[in-house]
């Protein structure tokens, strides 16, 4: 949910954090003011050490204790959840920069590019995973469809089906990532193999083989053997498949209004 937060963020000030070098000259300035404070403070605890030796060693012991080590342990705390926080936006903010200029190479221009990157978002947004990890997993699945009959919104649509399949199953975002590797494995090779659908396909969404019979409208006995053959071709089934999934299992409104997707979010 943290970085569900950071991505938003991104999305909103595009244009301010592309700047990343003058914002991350603004956090070095506010972490020197709290060193300057820190520094400010241990003088500060010094002299009321001093003074307080003439109270006695209990009073002595006393400003050591809150001063010495308190404060400037609070100060230099503050200083370093500063940079962590710090470091952790900017690195954040750098990987969506880079898939959007990846996504825009993958989809042929910026302006499809921008379309697609704003597709995904939205999309983690209501189903409730991890955009910048579902970003990229698109981005790999697009990339594989390219030159082929499912290119832009047909990859757009089944790439939406068996996310949303996936979270109305109770998936992680791991598990959806592996199955769309594997219809991107899948599309690349231009036919479908025992080994994508069983034993990847199937681990990340179980039960995907009998939805796969049901989608290409045979038994799970003529569709092993249709497999084995060699000559399922990829396109065409991933098609069905998402369909499938798309009837079986409800379209994005139901999963994203489940508590597991209103918890990630």
């Amino acid at each position: 949910a943290s970085t569900n937060q950071l991505a938003t963020a991104y999305i909103a000030m595009a244009q301010a954090i592309r700047d990343q070098s003058a914002a991350y000259t603004q956090a070095q300035a506010a972490a020197l003011a709290f060193q300057q404070q820190q520094a400010a403070a241990r003088d500060a605890a010094r002299q009321a050490a001093e003074e307080a030796r003439a109270a006695g060693a209990i009073w002595r012991q006393m400003f050591a204790v809150a001063g010495g080590i308190g404060i400037a342990t609070g100060i230099q705390a503050a200083v370093a959840e500063l940079r962590h926080l710090t470091t952790e936006a900017v690195q954040t903010a750098a990987k969506f920069e880079l898939l959007r200029i990846s996504m825009a190479t993958v989809a042929g221009s910026q302006s499809e590019g921008a379309r697609s990157f704003q597709f995904v978002i939205d999309l983690a947004q209501k189903l409730g995973v991890n955009m910048l990890d579902l970003t990229t997993s698109y981005k790999n699945f697009a990339a594989a469809t390219r030159g082929t009959t499912l290119e832009g919104e047909g990859a757009k649509r089944v790439f939406e089906q068996i996310t949303t399949a996936g979270r109305a199953m109770g998936t992680s975002t791991d598990q959806i990532n592996h199955a769309m590797l594997a219809l991107e494995q899948m599309v690349s090779k231009g036919v479908v193999s025992m080994e994508e659908l069983r034993r990847q396909l199937g681990n990340a969404l179980p039960g995907v083989f009998q939805v796969a019979a049901r989608a290409m409208g045979v038994t799970t006995e003529e569709l092993n053997k249709l497999i084995k053959t060699g000559t399922v071709e990829a396109i065409p089934f991933v098609i069905k498949l998402g369909a499938q999934f798309e009837r079986e299992f409800g379209r994005a409104k139901e999963a994203a209004e489940s508590a597991d997707a209103s918890f990630a979010r």
